[in-house]
């Protein structure tokens, strides 16, 4: 798999250098009216949204690059904000240089939880702030950084996860400058600890599993935490070999192994606790965990949901103990779905011409739900929907000065390739053109392959769409075979002869 890093001086350099060769090859015109390099590099981006309980508010992260001719190298910073659902503008609750991820909601709605390090932390702690405005204080602090928690349902306890210390020997190496990484040389477990907020006395317990943890959550009804291991901390392991567990909470014994063909994604429980659903894979070989799959808790049943649909599930939640809303990617489209239970049948729910749904979050039984999308006119923003609505409602406009700038057409397009099949993609038109006149054209492969583009926005450090179509480059995004968001046969197209037909 292929990561992009965050843009640095250097990587500015090199991407300034690739346009003006670019440019040198084959001179278009520049349109002094379109996105420029530096304007792209300031774009905001939301990306987590969470509702209340009582679906009044919406708690969100919003990326805020930093400035690379006046700041230190590194991400964009990640503030915390909150919304009304209805109208107001967002607040900041968090901002500054501290960096948000992970934010919940608690139970009753009262506060907001989130992973941070602040102050004189030593590493990332487990914060709460009040929704009606407040300091925020350390909930549970550790001796490593926290990586990922669930709330129990009571508010007083908390489930943690966080890898094991160093080596003695390798925190010595440290201390005197050591900071190389050798890949799964020390390999360290991430463990599952659970604390008591009511008790600042208590240290947390630590539950003994056998494996690498990852995806806690914890049941509605407080008698079951869900979890995710793998058999080590390896990359290998991690992505292939984890399956979920079913942890009774009094006792904190596994009381059910849910297997799992492959990959693995998030979990959610019904509201009732009966049941969860959760993303993994068709088989080994599927390189997507884009397929639904229900299971009861105390049964071994495993209903499997979308293994024939040429489409990937990408987020999911329960709206009832019965029925699921789901993100489905269908191609270059995106559609809001709902699955009906036990059965699995799949009924449309939300197909926007005009966004690309991301992921979702439901109120109580689902009457208002918070999405984050994004549109071939801007990037990631917090959407609403109640039901019942024709349409969604854009809460955020992170990006106002996008509203002064032309932006190139966007076209979805497919072609036959020479074996006859289908091949979709997104095509930037250059911002001018003289009618019939030939462009040069740029083709951006996305990485993976186990990915895929979406009709949403495109631009970014990396791939810079907009600017490069701002001086007269057409520019194509492929979703090659082998890509995700077209159903398990398609997605294994290059399995065997990697990129061969292509």
């Amino acid at each position: 798999m292929i990561r992009h890093a965050p843009p640095t001086r250097l990587a500015l350099s090199a991407l300034a250098a690739i346009l003006l060769m670019a440019g040198a090859a084959a001179p278009p015109a520049l349109c002094a009216d379109g996105l420029t390099l530096e304007e792209m590099l300031a774009l905001r981006s939301v990306l987590e949204a969470r509702i209340s309980p009582d679906g009044t508010r919406i708690a969100y992260i919003l990326a805020v690059p930093r400035d690379p001719f006046e700041e230190d190298d590194g991400p964009a910073r990640r503030r915390l904000m909150v919304i009304p659902t209805d109208e107001g503008e967002p607040r900041t609750f968090v901002g500054g240089e501290t960096d948000v991820s992970a934010i919940r909601f608690t139970a009753a709605g009262d506060a907001i939880t989130f992973l941070a390090k602040r102050g004189d932390d030593e590493h990332k702690a487990l914060w709460s702030i009040p929704v009606d405005g407040g300091e925020a204080r350390r909930l549970v602090e550790h001796d490593e950084d926290i990586t990922d928690y669930a709330l129990a349902p009571d508010g007083r306890h908390v489930a943690f996860l966080a890898r094991e210390p160093l080596a003695e020997e390798r925190e010595k190496l440290e201390k005197k400058g050591f900071k190389a990484e050798v890949v799964e040389e020390q390999p360290r477990f991430v463990r599952l600890h659970v604390a008591d907020l009511e008790d600042a006395s208590s240290k947390p317990k630590t539950i003994e599993l056998d494996g690498s943890a990852s995806e806690p959550s914890w049941s509605p009804t407080g008698d079951r935490l869900a979890v995710a291991l793998a058999p080590t901390p390896s990359i290998d392991d991690h992505y292939m070999r984890r399956t979920f567990h079913l942890l009774d909470t009094k006792s904190w014994k596994v009381v059910r192994r849910i297997e799992t063909p492959g990959k693995l994604g998030s979990l959610v429980w019904a509201p009732d606790g009966s049941r969860v659903a959760f993303l993994s894979a068709g088989d080994p070989h599927d390189p997507s965990e884009g397929r639904l799959f229900v299971t009861g808790v105390t049964d071994d049943d495993l209903t499997r949901i979308g293994l024939d649909l040429e489409a990937d599930f990408v987020d999911i939640a329960f709206a009832t103990p019965s029925r699921l809303l789901a993100v489905l990617h269908q191609g270059v489209t995106t559609r809001l779905v709902s699955v009906d239970l036990p059965g699995g049948a799949i009924s449309d729910v939300l197909a926007p011409e005009s966004a690309a749904l991301r992921s979702l979050s439901l109120a109580g039984t689902g009457g208002m739900v918070a999405l984050v999308a994004d549109a071939p006119t801007h990037p990631r923003e917090v959407f609403t929907w109640r039901a019942g609505a024709a349409g969604l409602v854009r809460r955020t406009d992170s990006n106002p000065s996008l509203a002064g700038t032309r932006l190139a057409r966007q076209e979805a397009i497919r072609y036959r390739a020479r074996d006859g099949l289908v091949i979709e993609g997104l095509l930037i038109h250059p911002l001018e053109r003289e009618r019939d006149a030939r462009v040069p054209l740029i083709v951006v492969v996305h990485g993976g392959p186990e990915s895929h583009y979406s009709n949403g926005w495109l631009t970014r450090y990396a791939s810079p769409g907009q600017v490069l179509a701002a001086r007269g480059y057409a520019v194509f995004h492929p979703n090659y075979r082998g890509s995700t968001g077209r159903g398990i046969a398609f997605s294994k197209l290059d399995q065997a002869d990697y990129a061969g037909p292509e």
